[in-house]
């Protein structure tokens, strides 16, 4: 059985169903016979809607910040990336449709759709697999421990090996900065990180609030996801002879679910 997670912020809650292991399969399937496309090596294979499975040589794709780009199209696709691999890639797919992607850590993924947002059938989902002893060499070689932005109506699926032992502990953060270009003004990012603690490892709340710099490796974890959840505040300009105003683009988590627990979230205000 998916574990069910409530997650519940200032102004921001969440509730993914349970979804009963005797049920219908509810994950993404990659074809009508449910067998998964090949991928080479470092690489991905795109499926599109009625489409054959398309292996995509990263060589071909653009490259922003050293992380190959894909950019989706409006029709539904399914989007395998090698889950073993330490390159990184950036996945872009918001031009509608109800797309998939199945990619282990460390990589960049944005589903949000510009225009109307996904909602019902249009809806994304990214399952994202964790394999025993990625997490170094993912850490070790590349700068992305695993990054999303989603919709609400969206779905990130936890997936863990069977009889993997732990908990996922949900941790919001909210940061403060200041607009360079405004003196009187103030904002704050918000985002959500996904971490895995592993069987036996011990914490506290008020010691992850405290000492929020100590790096979670170092703590025996993995932060597996990082979502962000955008940003709010406000600018003055009147003393200009400007204006005044706020702003406020925060949103809800993508709907969440696993097949380990979820632990319950703590909050952490780094400023």
């Amino acid at each position: 059985m998916l574990a069910a997670i409530l997650i519940a912020t200032a102004g921001v809650a969440i509730a993914a169903a349970v979804i009963d292991s005797d049920d219908e399969d509810q994950s993404a399937e990659p074809s009508e016979d449910g067998s998964t496309p090949p991928v080479e090596e470092d690489g991905l294979t795109v499926v599109t809607e009625d489409g054959e499975p398309e292996q995509i040589d990263p060589e071909t794709l653009d490259e922003l910040n050293g992380a190959k780009v894909f950019e989706g199209t409006s029709e539904d696709e399914t989007v395998y990336i090698d889950t073993d691999t330490i390159s990184e890639f950036r996945i872009w797919l918001g031009q509608g449709g109800a797309d998939t992607v199945v990619t282990g850590l460390g990589q960049s993924i944005d589903t949000t759709d510009d225009d109307t947002g996904d909602a019902g059938e249009t809806a994304d989902t990214v399952r994202l697999i964790y394999t025993p002893g990625q997490p170094e060499e993912v850490f070790e070689h590349g700068t992305v421990r695993g990054s999303f932005k989603m919709d609400e109506e969206d779905e990130l699926e936890l997936e863990f090996p069977e009889g993997t032992g732990g908990t996922i502990l949900p941790v919001y953060y909210v940061t403060s900065y200041y607009p360079a270009d405004a003196c009187c003004s103030g904002g704050e990012d918000h985002g959500l990180a996904l971490i895995y603690v592993p069987e036996g490892v011990e914490y506290s709340e008020e010691d992850l609030v405290e000492n929020y710099e100590t790096r979670w490796e170092d703590r025996g974890m993995v932060p597996i996801a990082e979502l962000n959840l955008g940003q709010n505040g406000w600018v003055d300009y009147t003393h200009d002879g400007g204006e005044a105003y706020e702003y406020d683009d925060v949103t809800n988590p993508p709907v969440l679910s696993s097949n380990l627990e979820f632990a319950s979230q703590i909050t952490i205000n780094t400023t």
